[in-house]
């Protein structure tokens, strides 16, 4: 097979699998792994996918803008299971920021089932506003700014503004991905602007992350993974040696 038509097929394995290790490929298009490398650096190059240690995954591109709506049922249990971790982290006179992440909304409605009071916390969620109202002993304070309405979110300078006049102990966040090579990313610049200002506020970062997220690339980058305090993640089997490249860079790691 000439080599312009093996890249361009190994453009299409790697699509459809969404991430393939080069001894995978190696075996499905009959060349030596040395090969395979100087195809992956040259696709890399061109933009066409992401080349990592071992392998290659989908561009950021593959990685939708999904509406509120879409995103926050899905992978239900998986936020569940994050959420309810991350809820161990919360103790009454804290003062926490939470995202505009469908999980950090269902972090929120553990709260106030679990009756945690005496906290202030900071959001952009319009949603976690709205869930807040009525729960009595929680200081919320909205951080103002655009309404990004498909995300049910507040954006732009005016809630940047305010999040760089407060400080608090932990932020809960989520990301479209999170990659070795390409450290944690999203898709929507106005969002990705919020999570970088609210990380310089927080004492503690804590990224709550579904393993459907590990080895995506979102198109901008918000943060290095040694920016992080704690990864809460769900424990997914198959995950392990990436959960280990994590705590190789010195960040802690819950499964």
């Amino acid at each position: 097979m000439l080599s312009e038509k093996r890249r361009s097929e190994i453009v299409k394995v790697v699509g459809e699998k969404e991430s393939c290790t080069i001894h995978e490929l190696s075996k499905i298009f009959k060349v030596t792994l040395m090969t395979i490398n100087r195809d992956l650096r040259k696709l890399h190059k061109e933009g066409k996918l992401i080349a990592v240690r071992g392998g290659a995954m989908i561009r950021s591109e593959n990685i939708p803008e999904s509406y509120f709506s879409q995103r926050i049922n899905s992978n239900l249990d998986v936020k569940q299971i994050l959420a309810e971790k991350a809820l161990k982290y919360i103790k009454p006179g804290d003062s926490i920021m939470l995202d505009s992440s469908t999980t950090t909304i269902i972090l929120c409605r553990k709260i106030i089932q679990e009756n945690i009071k005496n906290l202030t916390i900071i959001t952009n969620s319009n949603t976690i506003i709205n869930e807040l109202v009525s729960h009595d002993g929680v200081t919320v304070i909205s951080t103002g700014g655009t309404l990004l309405s498909k995300f049910q979110c507040l954006v732009g300078p005016l809630a940047e503004l305010l999040i760089s006049q407060v400080r608090v102990n932990k932020f809960f966040f989520s990301v479209a991905g999170v990659s070795i090579s390409e450290e944690l990313t999203d898709t929507d610049i106005q969002e990705v602007n919020i999570k970088k200002e609210m990380m310089k506020v927080s004492s503690k970062k804590i990224l709550l992350l579904g393993s459907q997220k590990f080895n995506k690339v979102g198109l901008y980058k918000v943060a290095d993974i040694e920016s992080l305090d704690l990864v809460i993640g769900d424990g997914a089997k198959g995950n392990e040696a990436f959960i280990e490249e994590i705590k190789n860079k010195g960040v802690e790691v819950m499964v």
